[in-house]
């Protein structure tokens, strides 16, 4: 029977949810022990306690409350306050408690999704698979009827792809696929609407085997739903495999690629044109061009990865860092090409663009051996790579550069291949279309706040690569803080959000609104007709593509680089020189790594009379080799090993430890006694872009042994195994998930080396070493590099030395670990690993 309301506890209710939504929980509650003081049986108030737990996050508690009341009134409340509940009881890690919850909200509420939901969330973190499959299949099917009493569009209804409180991760939907042969002998067997659920969210988790279990499972139960069976040859053929059903029509479908142009003749200075084929999403067109040699970004990383094990790549073994010098060999080059028309010294030019080069040859180089190998199987055949889309950023840096597959593309051409663009889209307009390339040179791209100081300095500060950058900054008195590209964080590669450092006080120049946009007019040249393909399947168009070209794009890289660098490089260095002239400055501060606003600056500096002081981007120097003895005065390096290097490289520079740069001996890391060990292994890059820097495979082995190591030791002792992503640049949860799955139970932590707050930290790398073991000894926290494979020196510019410093195989350091999980082996591997924090730093 519905519970009589007290005036009296409507009050205390309606003053508690005023407080609450004003964040004011302290003051909830008060006003709520008053009330259940007053009326400590009523489940209104016993209810809205918990929820105000829950509101503030004080998960023991809100789980402590949310049992008594059920314990009281479990028959009598509803949905909302059962869902609450076991989300709750999940978040205090109190997973068996909430599966018997789960159970029997189930049982009250057998149709309401959330209650599915939460029961599935459950049954996904308890492992129980059979069970989980059950609840998201009713799930599905609850959560379509309500969207159509919602008016809500069916493709809304998506599968979470993980936990949002962490108790399970992406890799769990590996467990549901294992068990999906069960769904046919449910009582309501899933639709294909859930398989087609269930397809999408394993894709977004990137679990390729699941798939393709998913696809067969489908095409099994539906045969009569063609999508299903084109998706499956759709990824056979992403595989590189052949499917094992072809759904189009064998010779219609070679009839079809026999009616796309021959390749155009390539002449010297001529990139070649943009040719591109436009096919609908989904359709059989779509799926004929991929029957052969068809690339996406996937498929080409995944050859880069084949052909550098098999080939052996000779970056993997070089004791230089080859890609850098071929760098250095291409911007000298270009610089003496075009010094004259820039005003700039060659090597001044050289200076500023050779880490942009640098990237680029790490998406270059990669495409260009893979078109070797494309072009040699394909013959006279078409080759399609795919095109996102019509307007790409060119010198954007290789994290998040999509350029690699228009490299790869330009260099098929080149060696006489039939190479196409292949883009998805509705056929529509065959009217002129453009294909746009903008620099998005990343690099020179500004992020800072700029707040205008137009007082003349002695000094200017050019942020771009320095680390701890405000520290920097607050040891220059006089100083003018400029706008560049490239500005650390306080706390790099923390995946927390977090503000810039500093503030700015001028630019050189403006945004990357001034840089040049490039853009190609595309002429429609005819449409490729397959209508035979798979008259059945398709509803309008059902095997037309479209094909377009542009003219020849005249011109090499070298002049292409020229025409999108060329004006910005001379405008840095005339508003360089003019600000060292009208603000008086004598002396600028730049990072040891080359940026391109901070070399022009310098440059301007030094041609004044002025000085150059350079500050460390990292732990150890990586930019001595590049350097040149006339474009600096004097260095800061952080470690010991750093100030050797720049004297041997450097001996009539000053050069000055500074230790206090990158570590915080004030923050230190106390033993807990009775506290588990908690290993946290810091992803690492071992690959720049497209281009692996070490024996990838042999990495993704020790990094599978390493977790499995860990997971034995869990049997016996109370370790936690915890991951910090390297952020954009490297090493990511997902990438993870993918390698080792759930092995060791790890979890995610983003906090950076020097913030990270767990009981025993013991700090690990996998392969080759990072800043962050540096960062963790300022802070008594021991750390180990887990090598079992020799890497290029050059890759490991820690310069940790292993007598004073754990580098350790596998076996070794697992052994090492077991030792640790004790207070005396916890204390002894401090102890031992100071003695190498004390020489490098001298703290």
């Amino acid at each position: 029977m519905p519970v009589q309301q007290d005036p009296s506890v409507a009050g205390y209710l309606d003053s508690a949810a005023r407080l609450t939504a004003a964040e004011d929980y302290p003051g909830a509650e008060a006003v709520l022990a008053e009330a259940i003081g007053r009326y400590p049986e009523n489940p209104m108030v016993m209810v809205a306690r918990a929820r105000l737990a829950t509101r503030s996050e004080t998960w023991e508690l809100a789980a402590k409350r949310w049992r008594a009341t059920l314990d009281r009134h479990g028959d009598t409340i509803g949905v909302r306050a059962h869902t609450q509940a076991i989300r709750a009881l999940r978040h205090n890690g109190e997973q068996a408690a909430a599966a018997d919850l789960a159970e029997t909200a189930i049982d009250r509420f057998p149709r309401n999704f959330r209650v599915l939901g939460e029961g599935a969330h459950v049954a996904m973190a308890n492992e129980r698979w059979s069970t989980a499959l059950v609840r998201w299949v009713r799930w599905h099917r609850a959560r379509h009827r309500q969207a159509q009493r919602d008016l809500e569009p069916n493709d809304s209804i998506a599968l979470p792809l993980r936990s949002a409180i962490g108790d399970w991760s992406q890799s769990a939907w590996e467990g549901v696929v294992a068990h999906l042969g069960e769904a046919a002998q449910m009582p309501l067997p899933p639709t294909p609407d859930f398989y087609l659920a269930l397809l999408d969210v394993v894709r977004r988790a990137e679990l390729d085997e699941c798939e393709l279990d998913v696809l067969r499972h489908s095409t099994g139960l539906f045969p009569d739903f063609p999508s299903f069976a084109h998706e499956l040859a759709l990824l056979r053929l992403r595989r590189g495999e052949q499917p094992e059903v072809w759904p189009l029509d064998g010779d219609a479908t070679a009839a079809f690629l026999r009616q796309f142009p021959p390749p155009p003749p390539i002449t010297e200075g001529v990139i070649g044109p943009l040719r591109l084929i436009t096919v609908r999403p989904g359709s059989s067109a779509d799926l004929a061009v991929r029957h052969g040699h068809y690339f996406d970004h996937g498929r080409l990383t995944g050859l880069v990865q084949e052909l550098s094990a098999r080939d052996r790549w000779p970056e993997l073994d070089s004791d230089v860092d080859l890609l850098l010098a071929r760098a250095r060999q291409f911007a000298r080059q270009f610089g003496s090409e075009v010094s004259s028309g820039l005003g700039l010294a060659p090597d001044v030019i050289a200076d500023a663009l050779i880490l942009t080069l640098y990237q680029e040859l790490a998406l270059f180089v990669p495409a260009s051996r893979c078109a070797r190998e494309i072009a040699a199987a394909a013959g006279e055949d078409p080759v399609i790579i795919e095109c996102p889309g019509l307007e790409y950023l060119w010198l954007d840096g290789y994290a998040a550069s999509d350029f690699d597959v228009l490299y790869l593309y330009f260099a098929l051409l080149e060696l006489g291949c039939n190479a196409f663009l292949r883009r998805a889209d509705d056929l529509g307009s065959r009217d002129a279309t453009g294909f746009t390339l903008r620099p998005g040179w990343r690099t020179v791209r500004s992020r800072l706040e700029v707040v205008p100081d137009s007082a003349r300095h002695t000094r200017v500060l050019a942020p771009a690569g320095i680390r701890s950058v405000a520290r920097v900054a607050a040891q220059l008195p006089d100083c003018l803080i400029l706008a560049t590209g490239s500005v650390i964080q306080e706390f790099a590669y923390s995946n927390n959000s977090e503000t810039l450092p500093i503030t700015a006080g001028a630019r050189l120049c403006g945004g990357e609104e001034d840089l040049p946009t490039f853009t190609f007019p595309l002429f429609y040249v005819a449409d490729v007709e397959g209508t035979d393909l798979d008259p059945d399947y398709d509803d309008e168009q059902p095997g037309s593509a479209t094909f377009q070209q542009s003219e020849s794009i005249v011109g090499t890289w070298s002049d292409w680089l020229l025409r999108a660098t060329g004006a910005r490089l001379r405008h840095l260095k005339e508003a360089a020189d003019v600000m060292v002239e009208e603000r008086g400055i004598v002396e600028a501060h730049v990072a040891d790594h080359m940026y391109t606003e901070p070399v022009i600056l310098a440059d301007a500096v030094r041609r004044a009379g002025g000085r150059v002081v350079l500050w460390p981007h990292s732990t150890n120097p990586v930019h001595t080799g590049l350097r040149r003895a006339d474009s600096f005065d004097e260095v800061h390096a952080v470690t010991r090993s750093g100030v050797r290097i720049w004297r041997h490289a450097f001996p009539e520079k000053p050069v000055h430890h500074t230790p206090e740069l990158m570590i915080r001996p004030d923050h230190k890391v106390s033993p807990a006694d009775g506290a588990p060990l908690s290993v946290v292994v810091f992803g690492g890059r071992p690959a720049m872009g497209d281009m692996p820097m070490l024996d990838v495979a042999a990495h993704v082995e020790l990094y599978r042994s390493f977790f499995a190591g860990i997971a034995d030791l869990q049997r016996q002792f109370d370790v936690d195994l915890w991951f910090k992503p390297r952020g954009r640049t490297g090493e990511h949860e997902q990438w993870l998930e993918r390698q080792v799955g759930s092995t060791g139970g790890w979890r995610p932590v983003y906090d950076h080396a020097l913030q990270l707050e767990l009981p025993n930290p013991l700090f690990v790398s996998i392969s080759s070493g990072s800043s962050a073991l540096l960062e963790g000894l300022s802070r008594d926290i021991p750390g180990m590099i887990v090598r079992d494979f020799a890497i290029p020196a050059w890759m490991d510019y820690t310069t940790v030395d292993p007598r004073t410093f754990p580098i350790l195989s596998r076996t070794a350091a697992i052994d090492q670990i077991g030792r640790a999980v004790t207070a005396a082996g916890y204390r002894d591997l401090i102890e031992r690993e100071r003695v190498f924090y004390e020489s490098e730093f001298g703290v």
